[in-house]
């Protein structure tokens, strides 16, 4: 397990303080051994020394070490929850930042489109105004070719139309 481990550290820290908890393991287990030999054997006072003497400082020293190592990956842990968080605060800007982008593009999209429209309409419109006024010198521009221009192209025609028509009446 502990190699497993060993295989995944990746900093620097990790691994000395890693490398420490493994020799601060192994010499705890090394004195459990003694121990457990010296009951074994039967040597009460021997045991007792080295529990006292052997056992419980090297014991203290691996807990030391194991809450040394488990601080460290709590503070990796906080940074990269920090770092996380401020990675999806940043992806939100960026992501409101686009949504304001699109729709101020629309907007003014929305009003080219509608100008590009409304304009010549009203210009028609108006050329109509006149001739229903009766007054037939009203030139009307044809500048598009798409259904707004056919419009216009179709009222140029009615007022040529129109003219000549008047024209034809008054001469006889």
């Amino acid at each position: 397990q502990y190699k497993t481990l060993e295989a995944r550290i990746n900093s620097p820290r990790r691994k000395a303080l890693f490398d420490q908890l493994t020799t601060s393991r192994a010499s705890y287990i090394a004195e459990m051994d003694t121990l457990l030999k010296l009951v074994q054997s039967g040597d009460q006072a021997e045991a007792k020394r080295v529990l006292l003497d052997g056992v419980r400082p090297r014991q203290l020293a691996h807990q030391k070490d194991l809450a040394a190592l488990t601080q460290f990956q709590e503070t990796m842990m906080d940074e990269a929850a920090a770092e996380a968080q401020a990675t999806v605060a940043e992806a939100s800007w960026i992501s409101l930042g686009g949504a304001v982008l699109g729709i101020v593009i629309a907007a003014v999209a929305g009003v080219l489109v509608t100008r590009s429209v409304t304009r010549p309409v009203a210009a028609a419109v108006n050329a109509l105004e006149t001739v229903a006024r009766g007054d037939l010198t009203v030139e009307v521009r044809v500048d598009r070719s798409d259904e707004v221009g056919e419009l216009q192209s179709a009222l140029a025609a009615t007022v040529r139309s129109l003219r000549q028509v008047v024209g034809e009446v008054r001469s006889g």
